[in-house]
This record gives structure tokens, sequence and C-alpha cells, in this order.
């Protein structure tokens, strides 16, 4: 597997070289993001390890010009947590990148090994993932014909989504004019401490978007994201809360969108709202399917559309999936059914 890095910093380029060398891949590097793009296109890495911070070139504009001339699987790699480096982060989301990792700040050696090792589990799952091109930020225009599947009586919308998931959430939340009639719950599988920056980056949708610390009596209008480690689950029709540990779920994903759509289904039945998007894996499938038995709605997004065919397919193969559709047309539907008008 050849991994391409682009990283400024001579003693953390070395560091990842050396790490990445260790787990028996060939790397290639660049220094600054105005190299990358051609390095890229030479080179043709499986996966490109990208900073943000970049003399020259932006990163994210390296990473708009790679996807939109010779497309990778590409993994931004952050040093920071604050407000201005997460908004960039979810721009290149926006862009075409299919992750964000944090750039190791230890100096135990044990935990930069660890840390290595998660990176190296990370770019060899991204690796495997098909990626297009992106030429720009124009989206194709829905013709779907408005649907009458029970959308307008729902009370809760859930979303669930893992890899190449956050763009198309906002999509969604993009058609939803704010105000939503409903609360809406957002499942993302996303790395610790990336949430916040990830609830800013979807307000600007100007939905009012939160990450819930405790219990929280749901209202309308409002969009809730989980935890990154814990799960926000119905304990009642209008009343989350939050499951945290491993032994509330089969996997060891958090958050668990199973529970979330689990949970959804007990306590709002036929009118709740399932929308499980793209991601490796099957978590969702499960949940989904609980949806559907209690008699409530179950969209999910189609093969051709996915960054990664793998929970949208199980919840298919599990019978759990009333509509296939393009994030396109998942926007049309959801912004007909739940905006107040």
């Amino acid at each position: 597997m050849k991994v391409l890095i682009v990283e400024d910093s001579p003693t953390v380029r070395a560091w990842l070289v050396a790490l990445l060398k260790a787990e028996g891949m060939e790397v290639v590097q660049a220094a600054d993001g105005l190299s990358a793009v051609p390095i890229a296109a030479a080179a043709a890495p499986d996966v490109v390890l990208m900073d943000l911070n970049l003399p020259g070139q932006h990163g994210l504009q390296a990473i708009a010009q790679i996807m939109s001339t010779d497309p990778r699987p590409i993994v931004v790699l952050t040093g920071q947590l604050d407000s201005s480096e997460m908004d960039v982060a979810f721009e290149a989301v926006q862009a075409g990148a299919l992750e964000v990792v944090h750039k190791p700040h230890t100096a135990d050696p044990a935990a930069r090994v660890e840390a290595g090792l998660s990176l190296g589990r990370t770019l060899r799952i991204m690796a495997r993932v098909t990626v297009v091109r992106r030429p720009g930020r124009a989206r194709p225009a829905s013709t779907l014909p408005r649907r009458s599947n029970g959308l307008a009586t729902s009370t809760l919308l859930a979303i669930g989504a893992s890899t190449g998931g956050p763009p198309i959430v906002r999509l969604l939340l993009e058609r939803i004019r704010p105000p939503a009639r409903v609360p809406i719950v957002i499942a993302q599988h996303i790395g610790r401490g990336f949430e916040a920056g990830y609830a800013r980056w979807l307000a600007e949708t100007g939905h009012d978007v939160r990450v819930p610390s405790r219990a929280t009596t749901l209202q309308a209008g409002q969009v809730y994201v989980s935890p990154a480690d814990a799960s926000f689950v119905m304990a009642s029709p209008d009343r989350a809360i939050l499951r945290r540990g491993p032994g509330d779920t089969p996997t060891s994903l958090l958050p668990s969108i199973d529970l979330v759509f689990e949970s959804m289904a007990r306590h709002h039945g036929s009118q709740a709202t399932g929308v499980l998007l793209t991601g490796m894996g099957r978590d969702g499938a499960r949940g989904l399917s609980a949806v559907r038995k209690a008699g409530g709605t179950t969209l999910a997004q189609d093969e051709a559309s996915c960054a990664v065919f793998g929970m949208p397919k199980e919840a298919q193969k599990a019978g759990a999936v009333t509509e296939l559709h393009s994030p396109e047309q998942l926007a049309t539907i959801l912004g007909e059914a739940f905006s107040v008008s």
C-alpha cells in the first residue's frame, strides 16, 4: 500500500514516514500543498495523509485540486481542536476528504506507538474506499415526485452516518428549512473531540445544533449530535439520555446507530423516520429493521452515491429499507416533509 504524506514539519514528517514504513507501507512525501497535487498524480498513492496548515498553498486548496483532477482517498491530519481549525477540517470533508484524525501530541513512546497503529488502521480502511472526481459544488436538480409514505405524520427524524457522511448530513439539513417541525437526532461515527466542530459546521445551515452532555428534553426545531463516546437514545417519546460504554452495543462503535434507531422505534413507532447514510460495517441495519417493523419510514443512501455502501447494503439485505435514494433525492424528500413551511 502506498501513502502520500503531505506535512510541512520535517520532524513530524520523519516520524510519520518511519511509522508507516514500519507498518509495511510504501511512503512518498510532499512538504506543501502546491507540490502535493502533481506528486499525487504521478505517484498514484492508495491514500493521502494531508496536514491542513501548509505553506504556499493551504491543504484545503490541495484537497480540492486532487479531488477535481485525480481523486484519491484523503485523510486530514489536524493538530488542533480549536474552532478555526475544526471549521477548516470540515470544509476539507466538504471538499472530499474522508476522515479527520488527530496529529499525535505526546512524547510518551508507548502512546506514540498506539497513535501510530491507530493511524495505520485508519489509512488501510480509507485506502479501500472508492472515490470519484468532484469538479465543483454544483448539485443536479432533483426531479423526484412528492412522497406520501407517512413522512407527514413523523414526529422524530434520526440520521445515522459514518465514512463519507458529514457532507451528506449537511446537505440534508440545508434542504430542511430551519426550524424543522420535529427534533432531529444525528448519530455520526466521528473521532472524540471532533463532535463540537462538527456541530458548529452543521449549524452554518441555520439550524440550532447541539451536542448534549446530559439527559435532554427534545424540542422541535433543534438538531442533536450524539457525542463521539456515547449514544443519544430515547428514554421516552420526548426525552433522550446518553448511554456510554461497550456494554451498551454489540459493536465497539459509538455512537451506536442501532441503539438510536431502536429507541426511536420503541417510543415513536409508526411516527419514526430513520435515514441511514454511507459507511462501513453493519451498524444501523438492526435498528432500521426495528423502525420498519414498528411501521415507521426507513430511507437509505443508494450505492452509486455512497463513499462506502456498507451500512445501507446491510440494511437493505435485512429488509429494513423501504426506499434507496441519492443524497439529492433524500434532501428533497426530507426538505418537503420536515420544513415547517
